[in-house]
């Protein structure tokens, strides 16, 4: 009676004369590379791995993948800024890895909490404003609650996915300046 043969092993005589191009091996280990710093990133903002910590394992798979592309991680921080939240964690490895960065960074988050702060008074005004003209409630007990304003919610959105945009070009702009480190 005939061998019978695993589907792994067929699949391996048949690709056994294959091997992946230069191309292929760069983007694997680009990919891993990537994999990696998420990991790595989320180690830091998650409190296990200190600024040290985290330039001593980003330049461990560095040296192990043979890729110093410092621009995924650039894009990686830029997209872990919200700013509805304390960014400082960002703001020093952005201080770290591209100092240049930080000064613009903070003026986006500024801007936004700016924006936010007027937006939010703006529509407890008009709110309070609403309930007295048209229920006559009124008085230093009345809360407005702006979470339910849909109007104001969708502002904070449009306002959010700007700073998301700004941040991206940022990033973009970063990698076009063509210095990896600065």
């Amino acid at each position: 009676m005939g061998e019978i043969k695993s589907t792994l092993d067929l699949v391996m005589e048949k690709t056994k004369h294959l091997s992946l191009s230069a191309e292929e091996k760069v983007g694997q280990q680009r990919e891993a590379y990537e994999k990696r710093l998420k990991g790595f990133l989320q180690q830091y903002a998650d409190g296990l791995l200190t600024i040290v910590d985290f330039q001593d394992q980003l330049l461990t798979i560095q040296k192990n993948l043979g890729v110093n592309d410092i621009q995924p991680l650039i894009r990686q921080i830029l997209n872990h800024v919200n700013p509805d939240r304390d960014n400082s964690l960002w703001l020093d490895l952005l201080e770290t890895y591209r100092p240049r960065l930080k000064a613009p960074t903070q003026e986006i988050l500024s801007t936004y909490v700016q924006h936010r702060e007027n937006l939010l008074q703006t529509g407890m005004q008009n709110y309070l404003e609403r309930l007295r003209s048209d229920h006559q409630i009124y008085g230093p007990a009345v809360v407005p609650n702006l979470i339910q304003d849909q109007k104001i919610q969708q502002e904070l959105m449009i306002m959010k996915n700007k700073v998301r945009d700004n941040l991206n070009t940022l990033s973009d702009q970063s990698a076009s300046s063509g210095q990896p480190y600065l």
